[in-house]
């Protein structure tokens, strides 16, 4: 018996192309693998909190409450002085005027920090009678919140412009910035005048430096402001828009009334982010081209398998029994097994007997 050629069919509309088996699971498996990573991006980022993220929140806010802290003991430091120097004042230099011992006293005075611009003396009349560095002498200052609250009891005021020391201390246009410590002077119940220190806002500068630099704040933003919020000090660059962002609020003022603020922020960058989204294309491509080829080699083996048993299906009529190859899934040996059945059954009618195939799931189905 001769196997003939199937027809040709007859030549009509071009038939769609149809994409095999190899193809339609590589595809299938790239799709899946694709899904699942979108759904996993989108999905993660609700669940999940990124361990770096959480690191540099706390690294911020212990950052500012350090900030915070030292600024508070730093002005309870200068207060403390100012209240024990007007403990030991020499009131006896003051009838008569003895303006060399006073003047002596408050140069020791100004050495207990490098920090204090001026101490000065202000009698009971609002003029500043000596100072440490004779700056500011002579002047009128009754009208001054730290004389007036001084008379009272201890005043520290909020960071301001040292609109009367400008000229001498930098000029007109570099102001400094002053926090003044005042506390009166009494012999008795008598009010003498009011002793004042007036602390540089460059002491605020160095507490902000130093706090960055203990706690590794490398490319964060640290902000001391004052009780109307505009910056003291400032320690690193950055704009304004922060990736993550803590607060601190430090008692700075008369009895803790002006508060102070420590900003702490780490600004967003554009190439940070797209650092951190390499890897995970990276890893999405190598993922994609794995399933890929993944889907391919599992629709080959497949495809041989099934290119190898249709042949053996065409060599029936030629009563040729097929050898049947050990294949790598149950239900492949059982295809080969029914397909050499039907080769042995041709072959009894065409008066040719053969030895039974080794029996297999299929046949033990059938047979039952």
């Amino acid at each position: 018996m001769t196997i003939r050629e199937p027809a040709r069919a007859k030549r009509g509309p071009a038939r769609r192309w149809r994409p095999s088996l190899p193809v339609k699971l590589a595809a299938a498996l790239a799709t899946a693998f694709a899904l699942g990573l979108a759904l996993a991006l989108a999905v993660a980022p609700a669940f999940l909190t990124s361990p770096a993220s959480e690191v540099a929140a706390v690294q911020l806010h212990a950052a500012a409450a350090s900030a915070a802290a030292a600024l508070e003991a730093g002005l309870a430091q200068r207060r403390r002085e100012v209240e024990f120097l007007s403990a030991i004042f020499p009131v006896k230099d003051l009838e008569p005027l003895n303006f060399a011992a006073l003047r002596l006293f408050l140069r020791r005075a100004q050495e207990l920090s490098p920090y204090y611009a001026l101490i000065g003396f202000t009698d009971a009349s609002g003029r500043v009678l000596v100072s440490s560095n004779g700056l500011a002498q002579g002047a009128d200052v009754a009208n001054r919140d730290y004389f007036t609250r001084g008379q009272i009891g201890t005043y520290v005021s909020d960071a301001h412009d040292a609109s009367l020391l400008a000229k001498p201390m930098g000029g007109a246009d570099a102001a400094p910035r002053l926090i003044d410590v005042a506390t009166p002077v009494t012999d008795g119940a008598r009010g003498l005048g009011v002793l004042s220190a007036h602390v540089s806002a460059e002491w605020a500068q160095v507490i902000a430096t130093t706090t960055a630099q203990q706690a590794g704040l490398k490319g964060a933003r640290l902000e001391i402001r004052d009780g109307s919020g505009a910056d003291i000090a400032v320690v690193g660059g950055g704009n304004k828009e922060a990736l993550s962002k803590t607060e601190t609020v430090s008692g700075i003022g008369d009895g803790g009334l002006a508060r102070w603020t420590v900003v702490a922020s780490a600004p967003a960058s554009k190439a940070g982010h797209a650092g951190a989204r390499w890897p995970w294309a990276l890893v999405g491509l190598i993922g994609l081209a794995l399933s890929t080829a993944l889907g391919w080699a599992m629709g080959r083996q497949i495809t041989r398998s099934l290119e190898s048993q249709t042949l053996a299906v065409v060599r029936l009529p030629g009563g040729r029994i097929p050898e049947m190859r050990e294949e790598s899934t149950p239900e492949l040996n059982d295809l080969s097994a029914a397909i050499r059945m039907a080769a042995e059954e041709l072959a009894y009618f065409g008066g040719e007997r053969v030895s039974e195939a080794q029996p297999s799931r299929f046949s033990k189905n059938i047979s039952a």
